[in-house]
This record gives structure tokens, C-alpha cells and sequence, in this order.
């Protein structure tokens, strides 16, 4: 299977992005996973299909069933936890490479260079958008940010004929304005016409990629290359014979033509190199018509053949006989309009090499049956008499013979031979000159709306309405009212139901432009709720700012209010501010809930803000609380140094005594470890317990950081008893991976019983609103783990699916912020994984060779994805704790060798000697000298290298 997967994967990833069928993704899923587990083929799949990941992590945040977002986690433990330095090595690959998605059939290959169309979770949006502005090109180009991100995502195509139309009424309110936007635009404007299979939708984006040129006109010119590739790749399937059911007027025209005919329009003479990739298969129509006898297309192509008008002198061999030879078919219509497009020819070309050819054809129409055609035809030899003026005159008696013998007298025709006979030069004001030299010719007119798809009110209503419309106070408060929400389902709605009376409410036409896309996929309405509330808030009485004010401050001191909904408020109060306009909401509200939903960069800017109204007395804060706070917000931003600073600068100058937890805090584990050693046997007093607690507490973590299981073992046993319930939730998780690390499977099933077993049912009937938080979490995860160890492998398996669905709940706001804060959650899911492989590599049949087969493939994926995970030892040392459950370390010394030589480079000394010694079976420090030498070779020879690294000068001699 594993040779197939270069034809495989692509199908399979391709049924991902189709969010038009939540089944079809949904088997998409669960067949990547199994696809992944059968074959071993995990952590590449990241690396050869770099936006793979990011995908993946989208579909966890997106509006899908809970059994599709599981599945999801499923998927991505089987692969692995990539590395994030590895992924934002892809990610930047990406990037680099101008990451547009490209054709859809060509990208879904498993190379870097391509596999472009699905678009990363921490793509920056922000690549070509000006600063903040008060301006209407501001709003104009969040607008256009907005519509794009939804034309880059395929699975939103059922949107984008609606996104295209706002965009380009977008393009039309800025004018000239929209030219700096090309660069982006066009190219997504080119990949949607070719990903497109939908007819309708491709014809569409074809006529407004006509109407952008029109606006934009000479500035064009840069992008001629790619648009006359598209025509090209458009043509044959817009005129393939035999043609559709449709009359010769035809509907309204091809958009193709339409294209060609605005570019010919918008470069005037330019267009004259550019008119040989085109002119030939104009031509061709023409060709193909007369030999299957359908003119449906002749209509459209001689009418773009008018709009070429001068540009075709050079080619006039090529264009004139065909139009001849239209002049003989048997349609009528076909040969008047034939006729008239000559006509309009005559006077922008030079046909003096044609003329007596053109003369005879017209004649012969002359002396023809159509009473009809004979008006047209004398109009055109008027047209030939005064572009040739007295070169023309030997044509004179055969025309006025075969007018005679008709009976036929035209006015125009008289003047014009009499002045010729006369040799009078004609004069410019003669109408039928004027009529096709003077005036433009009109293009195929783009007949769809800009606002196409939109069937609503208020599209006509935006189209309608001044550029200076007044905000409505009354709406927007009453759409803003938020005392009477209480429930997740409620925020949800008024977000909802919010940021659409914004949008509708604006000022800006661009952001109106969106009201109608907000209310059919509320993503938009989130996207757009800072910049649509910053249009309406300059516009707003001062009354209806502060009913605002409190309806966003009832929002933040909600309990109930979903994560995604309050990092939405809090962007708009960072947009507010960064527009000068900051709301008047306190920061330290603002930085509290920022640091809730791990918005930490947010987070530290309102701490900092905090820290400097400290230290120059404008606030009455404790300066204590404040720098453990910046301390821990620059560690989660793994800002270390910035940490570092922060408390030296404090014990510098704000004569801050040093805290226990800062050295935690910092990740000194060893220092934080004496610190809480000396606290707690320093402890007395009345907060003697207290004290206690929380030195024995620190100690716990500190140890569990260390991993010196033994000695923090020994120190839950002596706490475990006499620990009080909430204490004893809170020691439980680090005394259960104490225990299972020391194989004490009996009282690690102590410690786990005081944890949540991620029952839904049973905490959603004890009211417990935090279920999905790390005790849950925990809790199924270890009752699995002691599920396997006493081989009840089904139980085991029910705990897994708990776990995954805990964790489902904490990584998804993670992965927003960025997937190197989520990673610790992401090993987790990993874990899991993993624990589901160990059941079945424990349930597989002995002695089999199908079985054996399996095993070893399991081996090598527990290999493979540790390579390629984070170089770190807490993480290394989860995902080893799981295979220990089945795979003893003398079985896989390769990789625990591999971990040891990780630890000693760590600084983690004692925890590198420790695995040796694990593998070694003894400690050759107290064992005989020559017991070493009856080790595995790789061991002894890994101690040796440890001992050479680390040792004194006489360790490092004997080594």
C-alpha cells in the first residue's frame, strides 16, 4: 500500500478541503488515519504536505460534528506531534514561495513546492494591508482581506460567487485606489476560474475579472501574460461546437470575450502586439461556424472583432475574407451583422489592398434576393468610397447600374458619388463618418449585478445608498444589549446578531458590502467586528458610546461566554487602542481575561501597561503580583531572557523580594527546589499549614520537572494522608505520574480516583462547568493507562475516547493562538494514540507472522514520530513512559540512548545517569568495574560518552 500513497494522499486531501459535504470529510478523516496507521507513514505526511497540518488543526476550530473533530485528534496523534520548529520551517517554505493556493488538481502532490491550496492556521493576513487609518480605504481594505481569505478556502465555495461580486464593488467604490491591490487579488481571481467546476460560477468570475480591467485600465498591463494564459486555457470550452441551445442574439454575451474586448480597451494601441494570441482563434470560430452550420458564437466574435477596430490593420488579410464568406450563408442575420461589422471596420483600417474584393461581395449582396441586406451593403460601399475617396471612383458605374436595375435609391449613396464624381474632398462632418470613426465601441456589457447571488434587500440597499450614511443609534444598542445573555448558545447569537447590525450600520460601503456574507457565514461577522464597531463608534452620540461600553463590559464579566467570542472582544479593544481610541474598560480586567483564554501576547501588553503605572505610583497595585504575572506570561511566550530581566530589574529597583514560584516560573527547577525545601521547614506560625501547602506543592512540581520520581513518590506518600480534598485534586496528577514511573500501579490507582474520569453525564449532573479542564483530562488518561497495565484493554479504550474528547475541547483555543503554545496538548493527544497502539500491540495473536508483521510496524512508527518530534525532555519522557507499558527499554535501547544523551545535554545529569542505568541493570558506580564490560555493547559504550561528558578529570580519563 505504502507505493500508493503518492497517488493516494493527494485524493484523500483534496476530500478534506470539500466543506460541502460534512460526511465526505468526515470519511476523509477516519481514511487518512487509517491509511497513515496501515502504512507507517507518519510525521512525513507534514513535511512532503506542509499545509496538511494546519488544515487539520482548522478543522478542530471549525463548525463541524463532534464525532469529525475527533476523529480529527485522532488523525493527528497517528501522525504525530511535529516538531514546531519543524512545522514553522514548512510554514516559511510556504511563504517564501508566495503560498497562493494553486490549481487544484496540479497542487496535491507531495512536494513542498506545490500542495499550495490549503491555507495555514497561522497564515499572516497582514502581508500587504496598510497600518490603522480612520480612512475609507482602511475599511475598504479589511474588507477586502476579509472576502479574499474566504476565496482562498475551497471548502467555502458555495461563497465566493457572492465574495467576488462584493469584492469587485469593493474595487469600484476605491477606483484608481484598488491598484496597489492587484498583486494579491488577481492570482486568487485566476486560481478560482481554474479550480472552479462549477460552469456558472467560472463564467461569473470571468465577466468581473472584465469589469476589475475596466476599472483599473493601463494598470493592467503587468498581468497580461497571466490573463491571455487564461483566456487561452478558457477559449476552447467556451466555444467548443456543437454549442449549447441558445438563439444567435445569444444571452448576454461571453465572458470571455468580454475579458478580451476590456483588456483591448484599457491598453488602446498596446493591445496590437498582444492581438496575435487572440486574432487566430477568433478566426477559427468563424471558421468552425461555417463548416458545422452553427453561428451561435459568430455574433460575439464579430462584435469583438469592432472593438479591435484599428488594432486589426495588419491583419485585415487575415479578417476580411472570412467576413466575405459570411456574407453568402444562408442566415440572414448572420450576413447583416457580417455586413455591419465591416462597416464599422472600414474607417479604422486600411483596405485598399481588399477592395475589390470587398466590392464584388458587396455587389453581389446588392444583386441578391434580401431586400434587407441591400441597405446595409450600399452603407458599407459608402463606408469603402470614403476611405479610398477617388481611388473608388472606377467602382462607381457597376454600383450605380445594379441600383438601377433594383430600383433602389439610397440618399447617402447619392451624395456620396456625386461628390466623388466632382472630386470634392469629403468633409468630417458627414454622419456616417462620424458614426463609426468618432464614437467608442461598446463592449459585450457585463450583465450580472455586482451584487449576483446576493438576492437581499440590503445588497440594493448598499448600492443605493451616499458614501456619507448615517449610523443608526437605536439599532446598533439595541443589537449591542447584552444584560439579558447568559448562556454559551446566547453569546453565540449576540455576537451574532452584533457584528452584522455593525456591518449593516457602517459608513463604509466596503464593509456594508459584507453585511449580507456576515449573516450566511458568521466568520465574516467576526473578522470584521472590530473594523466594522471602530466605523460606527466616530459616528456614535456620546449616550449610545457608553451604552456600548457596558454591554461590552457585561460580555467580559460573563462566566458563560465562549473563548472564540471573548478573544474577539479582546482584539477589538487592542484595534481601539491602536486606532487611538481606546475603550474606557480597565486594563487590568483587559489583561486578566487575556491571560484567561491564553491570549498572552495581548496578556503582557495590559501586564506591562500595569507594571509601568506601578512603578511610577499611578496605581496602588502589588508590585509582587504584578512581576509574577509578566514572569509567567513571558515564559508561556517563551520569552525566557525578557523573564529573566523582569525580575532583575525588580529586585533592582522596586526592592521585590524573591518568590519561591519566580524561580518555577523561570524554569530554575533546581533553585526553585532548594527555595521550597527552605520555606517550608522555615515555616511557622498561624499560615504554618498554609505555608506548608504550598512549599510542598511547589516542591511536588519542581521534583515531578526533574523527573526524580522516586523522591517525589515518597513525598506524595507522606502528604497523600493527611491532605485535604482540594489539596489532594491538586497533588493527584503529579503523584500518578510519580507512581507509574516507579511501577507502583496500587497507589497510583489511589491518586487517580481522586481525579475526574471524563464521564460527560456524570460531571454534567454535578454541575461541573470546568469538565474538559486538565482534571478530566488527566484523569481518563491515567484510568487508561491502568486499564492496560491490568489488561482490561476495552475499559481502556472507552477511557481513551474520554480523554480525546477533554482534550478536543483545551487544544482547539490553543491552536489559535499558535501551535507551539498548543504542543504540550498536542503530545498528549499523541499519547493517546499510542495508548490505543499498545492495546492492540498487547492484543495481537502470538506467533503469527501477519501479527509480528504488525508489531514491528508499530515499533517503527513509535520510532519515527519521536524523531520528529520536539528535541525536549519532558516530551520524550511522556512518550516513552507509554511504550515502557509493553516495550521494556532493553527492547528499544536505540531510542532510550537517544534520550539519555538528550538529558545530558539538557542539564538533566542525574536523569541521564539514571536511564543508563536503566539499561544497564545495575550502576556501575557501585557495582565491580568489570561488570560494565558484560552490558550491551551500545549501552556500556553510551555510559562511557555520558561519563566523558560529564565527569571530573578522572571520570573523564577512565572513560
Amino acid at each position: 500500500m505504502r507505493q500508493y500513497l503518492p497517488e493516494l494522499m493527494p485524493l484523500v486531501v483534496d476530500a478534506l478541503l470539500d466543506g460541502g459535504s460534512v460526511s465526505k470529510r468526515e470519511v476523509a478523516v477516519a481514511t487518512l488515519g487509517q491509511v497513515i496507521q496501515s502504512t507507517g507513514y507518519v510525521i512525513a505526511p507534514y513535511n512532503e504536505y506542509p499545509p496538511l497540518l494546519g488544515l487539520l488543526l482548522k478543522l478542530l476550530n471549525g463548525e463541524l460534528e463532534w464525532s469529525t473533530r475527533l476523529e480529527v485528534l485522532k488523525v493527528l496523534g497517528i501522525m504525530g506531534a511535529l516538531d514546531p520548529h519543524a512545522h514553522k520551517r514548512n510554514q516559511h517554505n510556504l511563504t517564501g514561495q508566495h503560498n497562493l493556493p494553486g490549481q487544484h488538481r496540479e497542487v496535491l502532490r507531495p512536494t513542498v513546492e506545490t500542495a499550495q491550496h490549503i491555507v495555514s492556521m497561522e497564515e499572516a493576513p497582514t502581508d500587504f494591508w496598510p497600518s490603522f487609518s480612520a480612512s475609507e480605504d482602511y475599511y475598504s481594505t479589511v474588507a477586502i482581506s476579509s472576502l479574499m481569505r474566504i476565496l482562498r478556502d475551497p471548502s467555502l465555495a458555495s461563497y465566493h460567487q457572492m465574495v467576488v461580486g462584493s469584492l469587485i464593488f469593493v474595487f469600484k467604490s476605491m477606483g484608481l485606489g484598488c491598484v496597489p491591490y492587484l498583486p494579491k487579488v488577481l492570482p486568487e481571481l485566476f486560481r478560482a476560474v481554474r479550480m472552479c467546476e462549477d460552469g456558472g460560477l467560472k463564467e461569473f468570475i470571468t465577466w468581473k475579472l472584465g469589469t476589475l480591467i475596466s476599472i483599473v485600465r493601463q494598470h493592467i498591463r503587468k498581468y497580461l501574460q497571466d490573463i491571455l494564459s487564461l483566456v487561452s486555457e478558457l477559449w476552447t470550452s467556451s466555444f467548443s461546437l456543437p454549442a449549447p441551445k441558445r438563439t444567435i442574439q445569444g444571452p448576454q454575451g461571453s465572458p470571455v470575450l468580454h475579458l478580451v474586448e476590456q483588456l483591448c480597451l484599457a491598453l488602446n494601441d498596446e493591445f496590437r502586439v498582444y492581438l496575435l494570441h487572440i486574432l487566430p482563434s477568433c478566426i477559427q470560430v468563424l471558421g468552425d461556424a461555417e463548416r458545422c452550420n452553427d453561428y451561435c458564437y459568430v455574433p460575439d466574435i464579430l462584435h469583438t472583432l469592432e472593438v479591435f477596430g484599428g488594432n486589426l490593420d495588419e491583419h485585415m488579410h487575415l479578417v476580411a475574407p472570412v467576413l466575405v464568406r459570411l456574407f453568402k450563408v444562408e442566415l440572414v442575420d448572420i450576413r447583416r451583422r457580417a455586413i455591419i461589422t465591416l462597416t464599422k471596420l472600414i474607417p479604422k483600417v486600411q483596405v485598399g489592398t481588399h477592395v475589390s474584393a470587398l466590392v464584388h461581395h458587396l455587389k453581389l449582396v446588392l444583386d441578391g434576393n434580401n431586400d434587407d441586406l441591400r441597405k446595409e451593403a450600399a452603407e458599407a460601399l459608402c463606408s469603402l468610397a470614403h476611405a479610398l475617396g477617388e481611388e473608388f471612383t472606377i467602382f462607381i458605374p457597376s454600383i450605380r447600374k445594379l441600383l438601377v436595375k433594383h430600383h433602389l435609391r439610397y440618399k447617402k449613396w447619392d451624395e456620396t458619388e456625386n461628390r466623388l464624381l466632382r472630386r470634392e474632398l469629403f468633409i468630417s462632418d458627414n454622419l456616417s463618418v462620424q458614426k463609426y470613426t468618432q464614437c467608442p465601441p461598446d463592449v459585450i456589457s457585463d450583465p450580472l449585478d455586482d451584487f449576483e447571488g446576493v438576492p437581499s434587500e440590503e445588497a440594493d440597499e448598499t448600492q443605493r445608498q451616499p458614501r456619507s450614511h448615517q449610523v443608526n443609534d437605536v439599532r446598533l444598542r439595541s443589537a449591542g444589549e447584552a444584560s439579558q445573555r447568559s448562556t454559551r448558545e446566547d453569546w453565540a447569537e449576540w455576537m451574532r446578531h452584533f457584528s452584522i447590525a455593525l456591518l449593516k450600520e457602517s459608513p463604509s460601503p466596503a464593509l456594508r458590502t459584507c453585511a449580507r456574507l456576515a449573516q450566511l457565514q458568521p466568520s465574516v461577522g467576526r473578522e470584521l467586528f472590530a473594523a466594522g464597531f471602530a466605523s460606527c463608534w466616530a459616528q456614535m452620540t456620546e449616550s449610545s458610546q457608553e451604552q456600548l461600553v457596558r454591554s461590552l463590559k457585561t460580555a467580559f464579566s460573563s462566566q458563560n461566554i465562549p473563548p472564540e467570542i471573548l478573544a474577539t472582544l479582546l482584539n477589538l479593544a487592542e484595534f481601539m487602542e491602536h486606532d487611538e481610541k481606546p475603550l474606557p474598560i480597565d486594563t487590568r480586567l483587559l489583561g486578566a481575561l487575556a491571560e484567561k483564554c491564553r491570549a498572552y501576547a495581548k496578556a503582557l501588553h495590559y501586564k506591562e501597561m500595569e507594571f509601568e503605572a506601578v512603578c511610577s505610583k499611578k496605581m496602588g497595585a502589588n508590585p509582587v503580583t504584578v512581576v509574577e504575572s509578566l514572569i509567567h506570561i513571558n515564559n508561556q511566550l517563551h520569552q525566557h531572557e525578557a523573564a529573566i530581566g523582569i525580575l532583575t530589574y525588580s529586585q533592582q529597583h522596586l526592592e521585590v523580594q524573591l518568590k519561591e514560584s519566580w524561580y518555577e516560573k523561570l524554569h530554575r527547577w533546581d533553585e526553585a527546589l532548594r527555595a521550597y525545601t527552605m520555606k517550608s521547614s522555615q515555616a511557622s506560625g498561624p499560615l504554618q499549614h498554609s505555608q506548608n501547602l504550598d512549599a510542598t506543592l511547589g516542591r511536588m512540581r519542581c521534583l515531578a520537572s526533574l523527573a526524580r520520581w522516586e523522591d517525589l513518590s515518597t513525598l506524595c506518600r507522606e502528604q497523600w494522608t493527611g491532605a485535604e480534598p482540594p489539596a489532594r485534586l491538586e497533588m493527584a496528577p503529579m503523584a500518578a505520574n510519580a507512581a507509574w514511573h516507579m511501577g507502583e500501579w496500587d497507589q497510583m490507582s489511589e491518586y487517580v480516583s481522586r481525579l475526574d474520569d471524563g464521564d460527560e453525564n456524570k460531571l454534567r449532573s454535578l454541575g461541573n462547568t470546568t469538565a474538559s479542564g486538565d482534571g478530566s483530562s488527566n484523569g481518563a488518561f491515567f484510568r487508561a493507562v491502568l486499564s492496560v497495565r491490568c489488561k482490561k484493554y476495552e475499559e481502556a479504550r472507552v477511557y481513551v475516547e474520554r480523554a480525546r474528547r477533554c482534550l478536543a475541547t483545551e487544544l482547539a483555543p490553543l491552536v489559535l493562538e499558535s501551535y507551539e503554545r498548543a504542543y504540550n496538548n498536542m503530545v498528549r493527544v499523541q499519547q493517546l494514540s499510542e495508548l490505543e497502539e499498545v492495546i492492540d500491540y498487547c492484543t495481537l495473536p502470538m506467533e503469527s507472522p501477519i501479527a509480528d508483521g504488525r508489531r514491528e510496524l508499530i515499533r517503527n512508527m513509535w520510532n519515527e514520530r519521536i524523531k520528529g518530534t520536539k528535541r525536549n525532555v519532558e516530551v520524550w519522557q511522556a512518550l516513552l513512559a507509554v511504550r515502557e507499558l509493553v516495550l521494556p527499554p532493553n527492547e528499544d535501547r536505540d531510542t532510550w540512548i537517544r534520550f539519555a544523551k538528550l538529558c545530558w545535554k539538557s542539564g538533566r545529569i542525574s536523569q541521564a545517569k539514571s536511564t543508563l542505568v536503566k539499561l544497564l541493570q545495575f550502576d556501575p558506580e557501585s557495582s565491580p568495574e568489570l561488570t560494565l564490560y558484560h552490558a550491551h555493547p551500545q549501552v556500556v559504550l553510551a555510559y562511557l560518552k555520558y561519563q566523558y561528558a560529564v565527569g571530573d578529570e578522572l571520570k573523564r580519563k577512565d572513560a
